[in-house]
């Protein structure tokens, strides 16, 4: 996993680094091309860190390195934002769009350099490969089962997340400007709501660290979703925006553990395999639910309906956590 995570390391900013320079060119297939290949090696660096962390860090360290795994990725969006308003501040035309872009593909090659620096000095999970067939290597039906909440939650978030800034746009007038500082306050608390998923594991466990967390998040969601039945009133984007700066946190405080429940449920030899379907499940849940985002809008049914289903679906997809964390306590008492 760590020559995967090295490999990845190096292709992204250089591929990056391609695409940046090639859409001068307007060469719609090269661009393509990198496109895909950018995705891969996005992909490289997305599906192996928690493997690996589940692979080499104890019980006690491993919900802490999940949620630090979560958290970099929000920290580098709010890092990005500010460097580069600070940088278009001093010289815009300096540091135009291109420019910027190219630092940051530039800074991106350090990891390289880090990656090579890890040392594994202990393995807590062992997996062992009897058959080297790709059917039997794997237990699929722990795999399936484990992975129906993921189907559920990405599918919903599919119907949500991208179109938000359309919902605020087109039923609360706000301008990009409002919505942006809007985001960044949630994603600001979405940092801090990461520092404590490893105290809500230590002190609630699984089943109140996830099935509590989530539904309050839904609780949230229905909330934010029904403010376009009373937005004449006043009151409406206030709670819209209270709503949607706190569901994001409390869903994504609840994401490492629900990535460790999973990790943990399908035991060592199935890691590598549910991480890679599971993020191909993100990527095409979004895509089947803007397809059919698409299709609700040009039948004019109004955002609150649509947040509805997902609220839906993210309540189906707690009950299937209910269901792992249930069938893994029982599987540790027989043990």
């Amino acid at each position: 996993m760590k020559k995967l995570m090295l490999m990845g390391a190096i292709l992204f900013p250089i591929i990056s680094l391609g695409i940046i320079l090639a859409i001068p060119t307007k060469n719609v297939m090269l661009i393509k091309g990198l496109m895909a290949v950018y995705s891969i090696s996005f992909l490289l660096l997305h599906i192996t860190p928690l493997p690996f962390i589940m692979k080499h860090c104890s019980a006690e360290n491993r919900t802490s390195a999940l949620a630090l795994q979560f958290q970099v990725w929000g920290i580098a969006v709010m890092t990005v934002g500010v460097i580069t308003f600070i940088l278009q501040r001093i010289d815009r035309q300096l540091f135009n769009d291109k420019n910027i872009l190219l630092i940051f593909c530039m800074i991106g090659f350090i990891a390289v350099y880090y990656i090579q620096k890890i040392k594994v000095e202990k393995i807590h999970d062992e997996i062992v490969y009897t058959s080297h067939n790709f059917f039997k290597d794997y237990d699929w039906k722990l795999i399936w089962k484990a992975t129906i909440s993921v189907q559920l939650i990405a599918v919903g978030a599919g119907f949500t997340i991208p179109f938000i800034s359309l919902f605020f746009q087109q039923v609360f007038d706000f301008n990009t400007e409002q919505f942006s500082i809007l985001t960044s306050l949630s994603h600001f608390i979405v940092a801090f709501a990461m520092f404590i998923t490893p105290w809500i594991k230590n002190r609630f466990g699984y089943k109140k660290g996830i099935i509590g967390v989530q539904s309050l998040a839904v609780v949230c969601l229905v909330l934010f979703a029904t403010t376009e039945w009373y937005k004449h009133l006043a009151i409406a984007p206030i709670i819209a925006m209270v709503m949607y700066v706190i569901r994001q946190p409390l869903m994504n405080s609840a994401g490492p553990l629900t990535s460790e429940l999973s990790l943990e449920y399908v035991g060592a030899k199935n890691r590598e395999m549910i991480s890679s379907i599971d993020a191909c499940i993100w990527n095409s849940g979004w895509l089947f639910s803007a397809i059919i985002f698409e299709y609700l809008r040009k039948k004019n049914m109004p955002y609150s309906n649509i947040f509805l289903i997902t609220a839906a679906l993210y309540t189906l997809g707690i009950m299937a956590n209910a269901w792992i964390i249930a069938d893994l306590e029982k599987r540790k008492k027989v043990v």
